[in-house]
């Protein structure tokens, strides 16, 4: 997989572009305070507040909406507004990678929101909530890709609060660029979005969840070398069906991605 990335960053509104003997215009309007332009060698991604209704243009309350500028067909569009958890967040990374396995560009972003939450629970959080969403380069747009985002998902560290204690006991995998770009190169990846229902091998012994999250733990587990039938990938988190033929055990839940082989 060969990766292309802009290695400027823009600093301009107004550009010129020359093809076919023909120059035309595109006029790239961009809030650098959220993130800086990004070119994939057609158009440029901008990104922009969209204040939420009934709130002041004074007050801080907006969400981040992205659009696309396509040069070459002279068109605007709309990509979509990033999620708001009681504030807009922040843009921590986003790049586009120009040429993929199915030869199609995509844009991710990784987007990060102050969130603190217990619910009661003996763990929280009190630090950054993760999502990533991945659009799809489509015609002269890029589109939300559902399965590909359902796959980097959204999360935070899990610490435990009883007693109060920074031990993690679950981890968030993708919080960075290199997170993201080390899991595109892996086969797992690769089987998921070519295919459904294909199998891989369990690398240690792990504890089955009944959904995907700590707080669903059950006494079910399965050993390195179990070969178990991928059903579905969700933030990290792998849904999955095991069958011992000669036992006549059929085991079906969720366990952490990191305990299954990745290549």
């Amino acid at each position: 997989m060969k990766i292309i990335m802009p290695n400027y960053i823009l600093d301009f509104t107004f550009c010129f572009f020359v093809i076919s003997n023909f120059t035309f215009a595109c006029n790239v309007n961009n809030d650098d305070s959220l993130h800086s332009a990004l070119y994939d060698g057609n158009g440029y991604v901008t990104f922009h507040k969209k204040m939420l209704d009934g709130i002041n243009k004074e007050d801080d309350n907006y969400e981040i909406l992205l659009k696309y500028i396509d040069c070459n067909a002279a068109n605007e569009s709309n990509i979509g507004v990033l999620s708001y958890y009681n504030s807009a967040g922040k843009v921590n990374s986003a790049f586009i990678i120009n040429q993929t396995e199915d030869g199609n560009r995509k844009l991710y972003i990784i987007h990060t929101t102050k969130l603190q939450w217990h619910d009661g629970e003996p763990y929280g959080y009190e630090s950054e909530f993760y999502e990533v969403s991945v659009f799809k380069r489509l015609d002269d747009t890029y589109l939300f890709d559902d399965k590909e985002s359902r796959y980097f998902g959204r999360g935070a560290d899990l610490f435990n609060i009883k007693p109060i204690s920074q031990d993690v006991i679950y981890n968030y995998p993708y919080k960075s660029k290199d997170n993201i770009l080390t899991s595109l190169k892996t086969s797992f990846y690769q089987k998921y979005m070519s295919s459904v229902n294909f199998s891989a091998k369990i690398n240690k012994k792990t504890f089955l969840y009944k959904e995907p999250e700590v707080s669903t733990k059950t006494k079910s587990y399965l050993i390195m070398a179990d070969v178990v039938k991928v059903i579905d990938v969700n933030s990290g988190w792998v849904h999955l069906n095991y069958h011992n033929v000669n036992k006549g055990i059929v085991i079906d839940g969720w366990v952490e991605q990191k305990d299954i082989n990745q290549n």
